[in-house]
């Protein structure tokens, strides 16, 4: 049987609870329930806490740490030579020294793969850092191929040849009652829109606003609702809204929602939508899709990759406001229904955590035979 190690070498000092930390990671950690039936799998985290942890049948192993760049955790590297991992993942690409370490401690045979989570490459000392771990890990897991390329044209990455695509994350989350979640949070119409984001500039709600002040022009009973914690471009969006009487009374800035309660806002509204210009996933998306609600989001690689390249939901350029008008002015002619019961299969079928699983077993599978 493979054993695995997952280990992030993160440190958290805000955190020294073990069941918080595992909370924090549930989007990431939700496939180890179904990989432990298919391999041994341990995972390992660095927070204010150093100990062992059992939960869902899944074995955790805690140590303290330092935040700082060069710092190599040996006690961790001591356990792992000691379990003699046949696959590690490293999560994230920004650990070059603990990899190049990690390697020397568990030798030659023992599959490195780094897992992308959205970072683009460094520049300067840490980016040639970067290029020489390349030469220890033996694979690298990106939501999409399309994310690998400016890794690979910076020549930090040797080839396409070590990428593979694998999702980082997914969600439990389950479509609930459509009339009785409207009826829970007071939504009405047909043209309900979902925003769950930061407002920040990568997430550009500024140009979902735009787009959506001319939709209204041509269909003033939609409404927007929209969902955050970050509230960095708030006072600009307030500002935009104040020249505008229909925004006002259409678009619905919520703030921060308990995170339990978004499955009845993703199954109320019709569509959600993200102006995201680069993502390493999408944990909103995936959330949105696994609830039945129909996305209208950018055509960035991983959400290209998450939407099947559009067939389950609708891709418009970032920054782009007329394509995006174009695709709102046009969601009149989808047959909803169909379509959002087609995503709801390729989601269980691609998406979910037991998809997950059976693809990275697949990926160690033909990792250990080379």
């Amino acid at each position: 049987m493979i054993k695995l190690i997952d280990c992030s070498f993160n440190y958290r000092p805000e955190i020294s609870l073990p069941e918080v930390a595992i909370e924090s990671h549930a989007p990431a950690y939700g496939y180890a329930q179904f990989l432990r039936t298919m391999l041994s799998l341990e995972i390992l985290e660095h927070i204010n806490y150093d100990g062992e942890v059992v939960s869902d049948k899944v074995h955790y192993r805690f140590f303290k740490s330092n935040k700082h760049f060069t710092h190599i955790p040996f006690k961790t590297l001591l356990y792992i030579r000691k379990a003699k991992a046949d696959v590690i993942i490293v999560q994230g690409l920004i650990f070059p020294l603990q990899v190049i370490a990690l390697r020397f401690v568990v030798g030659r045979k023992c599959a490195i793969i780094a897992q992308h989570h959205g970072l683009m490459p460094w520049r300067g000392l840490k980016k040639i850092l970067q290029k020489l771990a390349d030469g220890y890990i033996r694979g690298y897991l990106f939501t999409s191929l399309d994310n690998a390329k400016p890794w690979i044209d910076q020549k930090v990455i040797s080839g396409y040849h070590k990428c593979y695509e694998a999702l980082e994350a997914s969600t439990f989350f389950k479509q609930q009652d459509r009339q009785k979640s409207r009826l829970r949070l007071g939504i009405n119409g047909h043209y309900n829109f979902l925003w769950v984001g930061r407002l920040q500039v990568n997430k550009d709600p500024v140009t979902m606003l735009v787009a959506f002040e001319d939709y209204l022009n041509k269909n003033q009973d939609a409404k927007l609702y929209m969902i955050y914690q970050d509230e960095t471009l708030l006072q600009e969006l307030k500002m935009i809204m104040e020249t505008n009487q229909i925004l006002r009374q259409s678009v619905f800035l919520l703030g921060k929602i308990p995170h339990e309660e978004l499955p009845y806002w993703y199954s109320a509204a019709d569509f959600y939508v993200s102006c995201s210009h680069r993502e390493g996933s999408g944990f909103a998306l995936l959330e949105a899709m696994s609830c039945g609600c129909i996305p209208v989001v950018t055509n960035i690689p991983s959400f290209r990759k998450i939407t099947a390249n559009g067939k389950y939901g609708f891709l418009f350029e970032p920054g782009n406001i007329p394509e995006l008008l174009k695709i709102l002015n046009s969601l009149y002619l989808i047959d909803r229904t169909e379509l959002s019961r087609g995503m709801l299969e390729y989601f269980e079928e691609e998406l979910s955590f037991s998809s997950i699983a059976e693809r990275l077993y697949f990926i160690f599978s033909s990792l250990m035979a080379k």
